[in-house]
């Protein structure tokens, strides 16, 4: 089991009692900006606090440290619709490689595709959810696990190409992934406002 499941799965079980119309609450500024660890440190193997992400993942067997966090959200209409804070990882000899190479400049370019990449996925991923409780559901905490894990699987199939094609282009590995404690799920009005990188 990948680490992004088996955190998914844990924190999937606190989402389901959150509040459907409340607002994203914006990250403290100390707390949005995740200063990336000493190359010698080892990726995490203890478990994070619940409210804050991992800071670094495994993909593909290369170690990927979080550089960034934005919120952002998405409505399929007006009444349903996703947001949350959504996480950006790196491989850092990457990085440092294509700082040397073309300059730090280049990174407010990826900067702005990165965010596009994540936005779209989120976009499509909202249009092809079904936010409709189930009826056949055993309970409303069931129901809203099967939305949660249907987005996530349509996020995660929206974004790979276009993450794989950023790599392949900029030779800047990363990963984009939504921080699930985050998510709010709106099923009974969705005013989505522009988001905002932190």
């Amino acid at each position: 089991m990948t680490l992004l499941k088996l955190f998914t799965l844990l924190t999937v079980l606190l989402l389901i009692s959150a509040c459907t119309t409340e607002a994203v609450k914006p990250l403290p500024t100390e707390e949005a900006k995740i200063a990336a660890p000493a190359p010698e440190e080892k990726a995490q193997s203890i478990p994070q606090s619940e409210e804050m992400p991992p800071l670094s993942v495994l993909v593909e067997g290369k170690e990927l440290r979080l550089i960034n966090m934005m919120d952002g959200g998405a409505c399929k209409n007006d009444r349903q619709g996703v947001q949350g804070v959504f996480l950006t990882y790196a491989a850092m000899g990457d990085i440092d490689r294509i700082k040397k190479a073309e300059g730090a400049e280049v990174f407010n370019g990826f900067a702005k595709q990165i965010e596009s990449m994540a936005l779209k996925a989120m976009k499509q991923a909202v249009d092809k959810t079904e936010f409709d409780f189930d009826p056949f559901a055993l309970s409303e905490m069931e129901a809203q696990l099967k939305i949660t894990e249907e987005w996530i699987k349509h996020f995660d199939q929206a974004v790979a190409a276009d993450v794989k094609a950023f790599t392949n282009s900029t030779s800047l590995t990363i990963a984009i992934t939504p921080f699930i404690k985050s998510l709010i799920f709106h099923g009974q009005g969705c005013e989505i406002v522009a988001p905002k990188e932190q």
